[in-house]
């Protein structure tokens, strides 16, 4: 919600979070904070990217502390959580507009550097 506000009337911003508290959160910083800038949407990104938004739409994504795959130190260990999957970087791709940024926020560097491979 800050950096949508900050940037009113230069750009639009869409908030996409899959835990319910964190929607209800964003919406009301949203709302108490008079962000006209900002949509806030709860699901899953992997879903509604593909069907809501048009090809070449989105000029940056960024994402925010990814859950990542793998809690046990198994590289091969899935978590249903897990969003940023080759099929995701392909749609990801097809949203953004030519020139589009992807940023990855995160704390987790073995995480980072096996999205990098």
């Amino acid at each position: 919600a800050a950096q949508a506000q900050a940037e009113g009337g230069e750009a639009n911003w869409v908030a996409l979070e899959l835990k319910h508290d964190r929607v209800c959160s964003i919406f009301s910083r949203m709302v108490l904070e008079k962000v006209d800038n900002l949509a806030v949407l709860g699901g899953d990104a992997s879903i509604i990217l593909p069907l809501h938004f048009a090809r070449a739409s989105i000029a940056q994504v960024c994402i925010n502390f990814p859950e990542p795959p793998h809690h046990s130190g198994d590289d091969a260990a899935e978590s249903k959580l897990h969003l940023l999957t080759g099929e995701f970087f392909v749609t990801l791709g097809r949203v953004l507009a030519r020139g589009g940024k992807i940023t990855v926020f995160s704390d987790n560097r073995k995480y980072c550097q096996s999205l990098c491979r």
